[in-house]
């Protein structure tokens, strides 16, 4: 078995006309953050950087 000493930060799907991008609560682990983007016009590294963004803005 594989040994993961490390935590996923997000997941993403691709298809043919949407990438999904989840993202995994760090601050509320029982959430998590989900973006829906056209394949054409995303950037997925500022998506990613953006989603970080709102989860630490966070307040619950």
């Amino acid at each position: 078995m594989f040994s993961l000493q490390d935590r996923i930060e997000d997941i993403l799907i691709s298809l043919s006309k949407q990438y999904h991008l989840i993202r995994l609560g760090e601050k509320y682990p029982y959430l998590f953050f989900s973006y829906v983007l056209d394949p054409g016009r995303a950037n997925l590294a500022l998506a990613r950087l953006k989603l970080a963004e709102v989860e630490s803005k966070l307040v619950l």
